[in-house]
């Protein structure tokens, strides 16, 4: 590389290349030459990542509403195994972006098919607990990956280290039943009636019986009673597909603003941490790692808030915080010196705290918003715009290099991070608030939510706030 202007002038490299290692010994970038000229393919191979979580999540999620949510988990983690073990032994590019691709559909349908999962098979009033709790866990994966590089220094047993645990999720289909809201709005009153026997042999109670021996007409009917109740009203006369949300302009209008908030907070959540590497002050490892820090703050003040004030206001509260966050960084690093970039780090930290906290919030308001007959199929879709945006993150962070003043370099990715904060902030201040309230089960009822009264929706977030009040 000969810098010429303040840019990167590209040119190859005949005699080879004598590489500086700092932790990792053997990496991608050493192990495919992934320098100079074909630099680039850097940024293509972890674009491949995302791209194949783009359709990875729309496909598993069609595969999740339509064939149940274990069915897609098993299938991610079984292509998932052996495309992420082979990963790391690749030794050409276009081997790697196949794996790559691969590897980004599974991982997507893993995830979301047990998130549903999860979020359906507790009680309404608890759905913050797996919303926001398990993204506490991506924390806990960034330190472990931080240790396993560290500790390592290679980055073949690191993938390994990160993708055979995977394996252990083969015991969820035996361990794990199907989501009983899934089943009932497919009427599996037959699976049902047999996840019902197992919850009450586990814990030590009756199983359900029926007078006259017809258990899945007990069902049915306690299913036709709870929508006469409005408890759980759920469509006995045809199945809802995700197009139907196009078909209101209500709800075409939250879909496709659902969609661009994913984009916008992945790409500012996978912007902040790649750019961790590019921050002037400190090391790219102790910045990748306090980055990872600042998550598990960041997702238990979410934990409290959203249930006190509601879903809509911390995630507002959030992308505002954000683009303010970013606003300073780009004054900072065009209008200081060397000595103060530090504060760039700081507010580019404080920054992660909001994405981080976004992206529970995302999870949990976001998903709130679909109805159950179609809400793997829309959490797929979401997914698949978040991709949208961790695509064009990496491209973002790696040509801003190539910009010819330094300064203005360094402050682009904020410019970009900023403004999208604020796109997201406008249009999401358009979406009801789900707090306090039962989640749509179809289509028809989803018309119609966020349409109560101010009043109504007051005294629900009341009760609430007693509720919770109660408990602590």
């Amino acid at each position: 590389n000969h810098p010429i202007n303040g840019s990167r002038y590209l040119e190859s490299c005949p005699s080879g290349w004598v590489y500086e290692h700092d932790i990792l010994t053997n990496n991608a970038v050493n192990q495919l030459d992934f320098v100079c000229d074909r630099s680039d393919l850097k940024t293509h191979a972890a674009m491949m990542l995302y791209l194949g979580s783009l359709l990875g999540a729309t496909v598993l999620g069609i595969i999740s509403d339509r064939y149940g949510r274990r069915v897609c988990l098993m299938l991610s983690v079984t292509i998932l195994l052996p495309c992420g073990i082979g990963l790391p032994w690749v030794q050409h590019f276009e081997t790697l972006a196949v794996l790559q691709f691969l590897c980004g559909a599974a991982s997507t349908g893993m995830f979301a098919s047990s998130f549903v999962m999860g979020l359906e098979l507790v009680d309404p009033k608890a759905r913050k607990v797996p919303g926001l709790v398990t993204q506490m866990f991506f924390s806990v994966g960034e330190f472990l990956l931080a240790a396993s590089t560290y500790g390592l220094g290679d980055w073949r047993w690191v993938s390994l280290i990160i993708t055979v645990p995977t394996a252990t999720f083969f015991s969820y289909f035996w361990c794990v039943p199907e989501s009983l809201r899934w089943l009932m709005v497919h009427k599996k009153y037959d699976q049902v009636s047999k996840v019902l026997t197992r919850m009450a042999a586990h814990n030590g109670v009756d199983p359900p019986t029926s007078d006259d021996g017809d258990t899945e007409r007990d069902l049915e009917k306690l299913l036709e009673s709870y929508q006469a109740d409005g408890e759980f009203s759920v469509s006995v006369t045809k199945k809802d597909s995700f197009l139907d949300l196009f078909k209101s302009c209500v709800l075409a209008g939250r879909t496709l603003t659902i969609c661009l908030n994913w984009a916008v907070v992945n790409l500012i959540f996978y912007g902040f941490t790649l750019n961790a590497g590019n921050l002037k002050a400190g090391s790219k490892y102790v910045n990748f790692s306090i980055g990872a820090a600042v998550e598990i703050p960041a997702h238990l003040t979410t934990l409290a808030l959203v249930d006190k004030i509601g879903r809509k206001r911390v995630h507002c509260g959030l992308l505002l915080l954000a683009a303010i966050m970013c606003a300073g960084s780009v004054g900072v690093a065009l209008g200081c010196d060397e000595g103060h970039q530090w504060i760039v780090a700081v507010l580019a930290m404080v920054g992660k705290y909001c994405a981080a906290g976004l992206m529970g919030t995302s999870f949990l308001w976001m998903t709130e918003l679909f109805p159950t007959s179609v809400r793997s199929t829309g959490l797929g879709v979401g997914s698949s715009c978040a991709r949208i945006g961790a695509l064009i993150s990496p491209y973002i962070v790696h040509y801003s290099l190539d910009i010819s003043d330094p300064k203005l370099g360094h402050a682009t990715p904020f410019i970009v991070f900023g403004l999208a904060s604020l796109l997201a902030f406008v249009f999401d201040l358009c979406l009801p608030e789900t707090y306090g309230r039962d989640a749509p089960e179809t289509v028809e009822e989803a018309k119609h939510f966020g349409r109560e009264p101010e009043s109504e929706v007051l005294r629900v977030q009341e009760e609430g706030r007693h509720h919770y009040g109660s408990m602590g």
